[in-house]
Protein backbone atom coordinates (compact mmCIF):
# COMPACT_ATOMS: atom_id res chain seq x y z
CA UNK A 1 0.00 0.00 0.00
CA UNK A 2 1.29 3.44 -0.91
CA UNK A 3 1.68 5.98 1.85
CA UNK A 4 -0.78 8.81 1.26
CA UNK A 5 1.94 11.40 1.84
CA UNK A 6 4.85 9.96 -0.16
CA UNK A 7 5.48 7.51 -2.96
CA UNK A 8 8.72 5.98 -4.20
CA UNK A 9 9.80 6.99 -7.67
CA UNK A 10 12.45 5.01 -9.49
CA UNK A 11 14.78 6.95 -11.74
CA UNK A 12 16.40 5.43 -14.78
CA UNK A 13 20.15 5.16 -14.94
CA UNK A 14 23.03 2.88 -14.02
CA UNK A 15 22.33 3.16 -10.32
CA UNK A 16 18.79 2.72 -9.16
CA UNK A 17 18.22 5.47 -6.63
CA UNK A 18 14.93 6.09 -4.90
CA UNK A 19 13.64 9.53 -4.26
CA UNK A 20 10.52 10.42 -2.39
CA UNK A 21 8.05 12.53 -4.26
CA UNK A 22 5.64 14.62 -2.30
CA UNK A 23 2.00 14.04 -3.22
CA UNK A 24 -0.12 17.13 -3.01
CA UNK A 25 -2.77 16.70 -0.31
CA UNK A 26 -3.85 20.32 -0.44
CA UNK A 27 -6.92 19.59 -2.62
CA UNK A 28 -10.16 20.62 -0.99
CA UNK A 29 -12.55 17.79 -0.24
CA UNK A 30 -15.08 17.27 -3.01
CA UNK A 31 -18.70 16.31 -2.69
CA UNK A 32 -20.23 12.89 -3.05
CA UNK A 33 -21.98 13.98 -6.27
CA UNK A 34 -18.69 15.19 -7.74
CA UNK A 35 -17.01 11.88 -6.92
CA UNK A 36 -19.90 10.00 -8.53
CA UNK A 37 -19.58 12.15 -11.66
CA UNK A 38 -15.83 11.49 -11.82
CA UNK A 39 -16.47 7.78 -11.30
CA UNK A 40 -19.07 7.63 -14.08
CA UNK A 41 -17.07 9.57 -16.66
CA UNK A 42 -13.79 7.75 -15.95
CA UNK A 43 -15.48 4.36 -15.90
CA UNK A 44 -17.19 5.08 -19.21
CA UNK A 45 -13.94 6.35 -20.72
CA UNK A 46 -11.62 3.62 -19.51
CA UNK A 47 -13.53 0.42 -18.67
CA UNK A 48 -13.52 -0.72 -22.29
CA UNK A 49 -11.64 0.56 -25.32
CA UNK A 50 -13.58 3.22 -27.20
CA UNK A 51 -13.85 1.07 -30.34
CA UNK A 52 -15.18 -1.83 -28.26
CA UNK A 53 -17.74 0.44 -26.59
CA UNK A 54 -18.81 1.75 -30.00
CA UNK A 55 -19.14 -1.77 -31.44
CA UNK A 56 -21.12 -2.95 -28.41
CA UNK A 57 -23.47 0.02 -28.80
CA UNK A 58 -24.05 -0.94 -32.43
CA UNK A 59 -24.83 -4.57 -31.50
CA UNK A 60 -27.28 -3.41 -28.84
CA UNK A 61 -28.98 -1.00 -31.26
CA UNK A 62 -29.27 -3.72 -33.92
CA UNK A 63 -30.69 -6.07 -31.29
CA UNK A 64 -33.30 -3.51 -30.26
CA UNK A 65 -34.27 -2.97 -33.90
CA UNK A 66 -34.56 -6.74 -34.39
CA UNK A 67 -36.72 -7.06 -31.27
CA UNK A 68 -39.01 -4.21 -32.34
CA UNK A 69 -39.52 -5.85 -35.75
CA UNK A 70 -40.14 -9.23 -34.14
CA UNK A 71 -42.73 -7.80 -31.72
CA UNK A 72 -44.51 -5.87 -34.51
CA UNK A 73 -44.76 -9.05 -36.59
CA UNK A 74 -46.04 -11.00 -33.60
CA UNK A 75 -48.65 -8.33 -32.75
CA UNK A 76 -50.30 -8.83 -36.13
CA UNK A 77 -50.75 -12.53 -35.40
CA UNK A 78 -51.47 -12.39 -31.63
CA UNK A 79 -54.86 -13.90 -30.94
CA UNK A 80 -55.63 -12.89 -27.36
CA UNK A 81 -55.20 -9.99 -24.96
CA UNK A 82 -52.98 -12.05 -22.62
CA UNK A 83 -50.54 -12.65 -25.46
CA UNK A 84 -50.46 -8.90 -26.16
CA UNK A 85 -49.65 -8.28 -22.48
CA UNK A 86 -46.68 -10.59 -22.68
CA UNK A 87 -45.64 -8.91 -25.93
CA UNK A 88 -45.49 -5.57 -24.13
CA UNK A 89 -43.03 -7.01 -21.61
CA UNK A 90 -41.21 -8.97 -24.32
CA UNK A 91 -40.70 -5.71 -26.26
CA UNK A 92 -38.68 -4.40 -23.28
CA UNK A 93 -36.36 -7.43 -23.13
CA UNK A 94 -33.36 -5.44 -24.42
CA UNK A 95 -33.86 -2.46 -22.10
CA UNK A 96 -31.06 -1.47 -19.74
CA UNK A 97 -32.77 -3.41 -16.94
CA UNK A 98 -33.44 -6.96 -18.17
CA UNK A 99 -36.74 -8.76 -17.64
CA UNK A 100 -37.91 -12.37 -17.72
CA UNK A 101 -37.82 -12.40 -21.54
CA UNK A 102 -34.30 -11.02 -21.96
CA UNK A 103 -32.51 -14.37 -22.24
CA UNK A 104 -35.08 -15.65 -24.75
CA UNK A 105 -34.81 -12.46 -26.83
CA UNK A 106 -31.00 -12.69 -26.82
CA UNK A 107 -31.21 -16.33 -27.87
CA UNK A 108 -33.52 -15.42 -30.78
CA UNK A 109 -31.25 -12.55 -31.84
CA UNK A 110 -28.29 -14.95 -31.93
CA UNK A 111 -30.37 -17.45 -33.93
CA UNK A 112 -31.26 -14.73 -36.45
CA UNK A 113 -27.71 -13.40 -36.82
CA UNK A 114 -25.72 -16.62 -36.75
CA UNK A 115 -27.99 -19.50 -37.75
CA UNK A 116 -30.42 -17.77 -40.11
CA UNK A 117 -28.02 -15.25 -41.72
CA UNK A 118 -24.98 -17.53 -41.40
CA UNK A 119 -22.71 -15.11 -39.55
CA UNK A 120 -19.82 -16.60 -37.59
CA UNK A 121 -18.59 -17.14 -34.07
CA UNK A 122 -17.09 -13.68 -33.79
CA UNK A 123 -20.53 -12.14 -34.36
CA UNK A 124 -22.06 -14.44 -31.76
CA UNK A 125 -19.39 -13.53 -29.22
CA UNK A 126 -19.69 -9.83 -30.07
CA UNK A 127 -23.47 -9.83 -29.55
CA UNK A 128 -23.17 -11.85 -26.35
CA UNK A 129 -20.42 -9.58 -24.98
CA UNK A 130 -22.37 -6.43 -25.85
CA UNK A 131 -25.46 -7.53 -23.94
CA UNK A 132 -23.43 -8.93 -21.07
CA UNK A 133 -21.69 -5.55 -20.75
CA UNK A 134 -25.02 -3.68 -21.02
CA UNK A 135 -26.56 -5.61 -18.14
CA UNK A 136 -23.34 -5.73 -16.08
CA UNK A 137 -23.29 -1.92 -16.11
CA UNK A 138 -26.57 -1.87 -14.21
CA UNK A 139 -24.77 -2.87 -11.00
CA UNK A 140 -24.46 -6.03 -8.96
CA UNK A 141 -28.13 -6.96 -9.35
CA UNK A 142 -27.60 -8.16 -12.92
CA UNK A 143 -24.10 -9.60 -12.62
CA UNK A 144 -23.20 -13.24 -12.20
CA UNK A 145 -25.27 -16.38 -12.62
CA UNK A 146 -28.68 -15.86 -14.14
CA UNK A 147 -31.94 -16.87 -12.53
CA UNK A 148 -35.56 -15.90 -13.04
CA UNK A 149 -38.30 -16.52 -10.49
CA UNK A 150 -41.06 -17.98 -12.66
CA UNK A 151 -43.78 -16.97 -10.19
CA UNK A 152 -42.83 -13.29 -10.00
CA UNK A 153 -40.79 -12.84 -13.19
CA UNK A 154 -38.02 -11.28 -11.09
CA UNK A 155 -34.59 -11.52 -12.71
CA UNK A 156 -31.26 -11.73 -10.95
CA UNK A 157 -27.91 -12.21 -12.57
CA UNK A 158 -27.07 -11.58 -16.20
CA UNK A 159 -29.40 -13.02 -18.88
CA UNK A 160 -26.35 -13.32 -21.17
CA UNK A 161 -25.15 -15.99 -18.72
CA UNK A 162 -28.37 -18.03 -18.92
CA UNK A 163 -28.41 -21.68 -19.93
CA UNK A 164 -30.42 -21.04 -23.13
CA UNK A 165 -27.90 -18.43 -24.29
CA UNK A 166 -24.95 -20.69 -23.47
CA UNK A 167 -26.63 -23.55 -25.35
CA UNK A 168 -27.28 -21.49 -28.49
CA UNK A 169 -23.72 -20.16 -28.40
CA UNK A 170 -22.40 -23.73 -28.24
CA UNK A 171 -24.73 -24.67 -31.11
CA UNK A 172 -23.37 -21.80 -33.21
CA UNK A 173 -19.78 -22.74 -32.41
CA UNK A 174 -20.40 -26.41 -33.26
CA UNK A 175 -22.17 -25.51 -36.52
CA UNK A 176 -19.38 -23.19 -37.55
CA UNK A 177 -16.73 -25.70 -36.52
CA UNK A 178 -18.39 -28.31 -38.67
CA UNK A 179 -18.49 -25.88 -41.60
CA UNK A 180 -15.03 -24.45 -40.95
CA UNK A 181 -16.45 -20.95 -40.40
CA UNK A 182 -15.22 -18.57 -37.73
Amino acid sequence: MVNSKTAKVTTSGATSKHRKKRINDSHAAISYDQLCDIHDTQREAHLKASTTTKQYGEYVQRGRTFLKTLVEAKQTTASCAAEHGDLDEFSKAFDDAPNRFSSEALELFLVEKCLNRGLGNSTAWGVLSAYKALWDRQGDKYRGSYSCDEATGRVSGNPASSAVVKDILKTIENKNGANGTS
